[in-house]
């Protein structure tokens, strides 16, 4: 459905229940190799705006926010700790780590909102503001220089 939109570049795959994972085999091919883009699953899907590993919040669970952030975290901390080391090197690690977690997602769902409002909104509300200045500044000059005159002491007085 998103391919077929055109919609790659905009999508985030958010792959959810990462805690259930246990196995390091697992782990290392439903995980790493997913969010560094590197699984065969993803090769026709490369133009994805990212992969983000999440644990998923049951609607039972009594904790904040914060809490849940936290419990998320260790998740995440605990399953880095073995495979992770024999697995990737430093650097690989890093961006393991930067693509799990809600934090992670919301920080890229709100790159990509970002951009689009950059690239897509912000250009055509420009566009039309600078219209109607240009509508209103034509009416303004079919007014005439007494009716100007007249509005000027009448309604824009500085």
């Amino acid at each position: 459905m998103v391919r077929g939109s055109a919609k790659l570049a905009s999508t985030i795959l958010a792959l959810t229940k990462a805690d259930l994972i246990r196995d390091e085999e697992s782990i290392v091919e439903h995980i790493f190799e997913r969010v560094l883009n590197r699984s065969k699953e993803m090769a026709e899907l490369s133009s994805l705006a990212g992969c983000v590993a999440v644990v998923n919040r049951l609607h039972r669970d009594k904790v904040s926010l914060v809490e849940a952030e936290a419990a998320e975290e260790a998740i995440f901390n605990e399953l880095f700790e073995d495979p992770a080391e024999a697995y990737a090197p430093k650097t690989v690690q890093q961006q393991l780590r930067q693509n799990t977690t809600t934090a992670q997602l919301i920080a890229k769902l709100d790159h990509l909102f970002s951009a689009h409002i950059k690239q897509s909104w912000m250009p055509s509300v420009l566009q039309s503001i600078q219209d109607t200045m240009t509508q209103i500044t034509d009416q303004v000059g079919d007014l005439g220089p007494a009716q100007m005159q007249w509005l000027l002491q009448n309604f824009l007085r500085f």
